[in-house]
């Protein structure tokens, strides 16, 4: 336990908790923009293509985000 990083050591159940309500908060957050950002530019290719540019990622991983956030 002492060669893991101090960020994977939880002193107490409800820090873990706290972390969890923090990564489904992001997730939210993040699914709010790229939903905007898709009614925006549009849903086609095109218009997805447009959305990765704009976020700064390629075109397969924001499929894989979409697969992830489950947008259709």
């Amino acid at each position: 336990m002492k060669s893991l990083p101090k960020n994977f050591l939880v002193d107490h159940p409800s820090e873990l908790s706290k972390s969890n309500s923090i990564s489904k908060r992001n997730n939210r957050v993040e699914k709010d923009h790229i939903l905007e950002l898709l009614d925006k530019l549009g849903r086609d290719t095109n218009g997805k293509k447009k959305v990765a540019n704009k976020l700064g990622i390629s075109l397969p991983t924001l499929y894989r985000k979409l697969n992830q956030l489950r947008i259709k």
